[in-house]
């Protein structure tokens, strides 16, 4: 016989809340590695300042909502940064962040690439860990860590989650990063390149038949329209020396 909770009103309530963090940590899941594929070349400023709020996120608040934190983020950054030493502000707080975001993506990108070679994704900052002393008496850690290495702090959080749920696509071109689902069976960052993977091994098996039904549909096509008893020639096929010249 099954015991009832004692508390159903408090479980539903973590419930919610161990919900709610999976939820939130999926979403920042997709944004960092959407981040982490995006083509920054041509992108404009309002682009790039809709991607350093989330980004400030991963520094301030790595567990929260994204989209609710970085909105937050905007009214209190301000005072946050007034309160960080010169040494240790990102230049993502600066009028023109933008060579800073794509600083931090290709750190990213070449960190995650190196994963996958096998080699150690490090960001370079040193940490300094010290104590201090509250007022009560009481003596707590802390660490003199510039906003740079927090942000790598949570980003390393996050790929540690992914463990080997962390991919790249398969797909020939492709190349984006992704999070494979829970089977772990997933090889294509979308349906797209795994649709377009599928297209390419089967005309590759089939390349004669579905180029004999492609010029069957197409002498149907001019028949329908010229009649059917107009003369329809093949042209010879060019060899790939002469689609070269």
């Amino acid at each position: 016989m099954k015991k009832r909770s004692k508390n159903p009103t408090r479980s539903r309530t973590d419930q919610l809340a161990l919900a709610r963090a999976l939820v939130a940590m999926r979403d920042r899941v997709k944004w960092l590695l959407d981040f982490a594929s995006r083509d920054l070349s041509s992108v404009t400023e309002e682009e790039i300042d809709a991607i350093r709020w989330p980004l400030l996120t991963f520094i301030y608040w790595p567990n929260g909502e994204l989209e609710e934190s970085a909105s937050e983020l905007r009214a209190v950054v301000p005072a946050i940064y007034e309160q960080e030493q010169p040494s240790r502000r990102s230049p993502l707080h600066g009028p023109s962040p933008e060579s800073e975001v794509r600083r931090i993506q290709n750190l990213l990108r070449e960190g995650m690439a190196a994963l996958f070679r096998g080699r150690a994704f490090l960001s370079g900052k040193k940490v300094h860990p010290g104590v201090r002393r509250n007022r009560d008496g009481s003596i707590v850690p802390v660490t003199l860590e510039s906003e740079e290495a927090r942000l790598f702090g949570s980003i390393f959080q996050i790929l540690m989650g992914l463990g080997p749920r962390l991919r790249v696509c398969n797909a020939p071109g492709c190349g984006r990063f992704f999070a494979a689902n829970r089977r772990g069976q997933q090889l294509y960052c979308r349906s797209a390149c795994a649709q377009r993977v599928r297209s390419a091994r089967f005309y590759a098996a089939h390349h004669d038949d579905v180029r004999a039904h492609s010029r069957a549909r197409y002498e149907g096509r001019v028949r329908r329209q010229l009649g059917s008893r107009v003369r329809i020639q093949r042209h010879p096929r060019k060899s790939p020396a002469s689609r070269t010249r």
